[in-house]
């Protein structure tokens, strides 16, 4: 919150973590980068785990707004628009994009301070990139726009989990991330996408290019489908021992569904498990080439 939005807390932050860690018997954190950072100055992280963000599923429109231009390459950001979330890298990164004259739109989504938004439409006119750019302001389904792009840009300083990286790969769109905490942690370079040194516009720019210019790997049929699943136990360790029928029931029936009939596949699992408290706390599938 402190690095991310700006938050501030009345009382010291360290003796908040302190207090958290004393009166707790089990901590969650929704990635294992916050853990190094909220309690780095613990030697015992026996009681902590990390519980990865749920991304529900998404219902998605099939009217394309009139500003998208579906002859070019659609590149998305979706994020509150402010300094710490990087709208700028990319905006700095079209200049070559442009001398280049590679068909792309770009599609930055969110809301922001004012004084901010004119500073980005002031960066793109210097670099006289501003007929690129549509700013949509805050929108209430942000993933019916990413639905449409080819290439979701992630450009936040900070990132405790970073869930627009996980809805562009529910897509199947790769995404291009910087290397930064919990964004890393889910993201497999040149495999849902591309990874680039936090400020490195060089980096970002090859990245984009290397993409745009191959749609092969824009549209997704580069992705290997690949499956990441973890399991936990909210009870003792004895209630779950690996059962590989288990596993091969959840992948067979997420395989036969492509994520579509969430319902179905909770039911299977609550039938299988018979009792055993088991949550799937992650699970995402690249599934183009299914």
């Amino acid at each position: 919150g402190e690095l991310d939005f700006k938050f501030k807390f009345y009382s010291n932050f360290e003796d908040i973590i302190k207090e958290v860690f004393i009166s707790s018997n089990k901590i969650y954190t929704c990635s294992k980068s916050l853990i190094k950072n909220l309690f780095k100055s613990y030697s015992d992280l026996s009681k902590i785990r990390h519980l990865y963000t749920e991304i529900p599923q998404l219902e998605i429109s099939q009217i394309i707004p009139n500003y998208i231009s579906t002859d070019k390459i659609i590149i998305g950001m979706f994020s509150q628009i402010r300094e710490e979330k990087g709208q700028y890298k990319l905006i700095k990164a079209l200049r070559k994009i442009k001398s280049e004259n590679l068909m792309v739109q770009i599609i930055i989504v969110g809301g922001g301070s004012h004084s901010y938004i004119n500073y980005l439409i002031h960066l793109a006119n210097q670099l006289g990139v501003s007929d690129l750019i549509k700013f949509t302001g805050y929108v209430t389904s942000p993933q019916d726009i990413m639905n449409l792009c080819d290439i979701v840009v992630m450009g936040s300083k900070y990132e405790a989990f970073g869930r627009v990286g996980v809805e562009a790969m529910s897509f199947g769109i790769p995404v291009i991330f910087p290397k930064i905490s919990g964004v890393s942690e889910y993201q497999v370079d040149e495999v849902t996408g591309f990874s680039y040194d936090d400020e490195d516009i060089e980096s970002l720019e090859n990245k984009l290019i290397l993409l745009i210019k191959n749609n092969e790997l824009t549209y997704g049929q580069w992705w290997n489908w690949n499956i990441n699943i973890y399991v936990e136990s909210t009870t003792n360790e004895s209630n779950f021992n690996g059962d590989l029928e288990f596993i091969i029931v959840v992948l067979r029936i997420i395989v036969e569904n492509c994520l579509r009939n969430i319902k179905s596949l909770n039911k299977i699992i609550d039938e299988h498990i018979k009792g055993n408290y088991i949550y799937i706390t992650y699970i995402f599938i690249n599934f183009d080439q299914l």
